[in-house]
């Protein structure tokens, strides 16, 4: 019986190490993301049965510029714009400030409220030989509680990662959301003219 006993508690104490290892893994491909510079995302989501495809071009912790079928969106320091029937128009501070808020509450969570992660290892996605993490997570959106599982895959060349699959639920909504990014350090993004 404490042979048995022993066994067991050997098992915790790996998984717990592995868990603490995997937790620390995903943590240095957030660090890094954070730290990596411009990036260039395309982005699709469906929701209630729609589809919509867009693209943009983003610099953490607070600058985009986005492109959707219907308008364009750019960020910066100075300000933020919308380009709506072939015109730019700068949007009140507050909703820059809006926009800007889930990102901030974003970073600064970190994997506070990460549950249920699992390090997958090497994987295929597209095409590409990558290494998986798996994650639930819970937070707020726009005042509600949302909820999502998430699928990350990570280039294992630079530690970043490539595409990230969000299937989640805010203010009694369900989408899924995939991301493919590009890290680029060319890109920039300034005021509109």
């Amino acid at each position: 019986m404490r042979k048995i006993i022993m066994i067991a508690l050997a098992f915790g104490m790996m998984s717990t190490t592995a868990l603490a290892d995997c937790k620390a893994d995903l943590q240095n491909v957030i660090d890094g993301h954070l730290k990596s510079g411009p990036y260039h995302a395309d982005i699709t989501v469906t929701a209630d049965g729609n589809t919509m495809k867009f693209s943009g071009d983003i610099i953490l912790p607070d600058q985009f510029h986005m492109t959707m079928p219907q308008a364009e969106m750019i960020k910066t320091a100075a300000g933020m714009w919308m380009k709506m029937a072939g015109k730019w128009q700068a949007l009140p501070a507050s909703v820059a400030k809006t926009m800007q808020s889930p990102i901030d509450q974003g970073i600064a969570d970190g994997l506070k409220n990460v549950e249920n992660l699992a390090c997958l290892g090497a994987q295929t996605y597209e095409n590409q030989n990558l290494i998986g993490f798996e994650f639930d997570s819970h937070g707020e959106v726009g005042g509600s509680k949302g909820t999502a599982h998430t699928v990350m895959y990570v280039d294992p060349a630079t530690n970043l990662p490539a595409w990230v699959i969000i299937n989640g639920e805010a203010m009694g909504k369900k989408s899924t959301t995939t991301q493919h990014l590009t890290f680029d350090s060319s890109i920039t993004i300034t005021a509109p003219k």
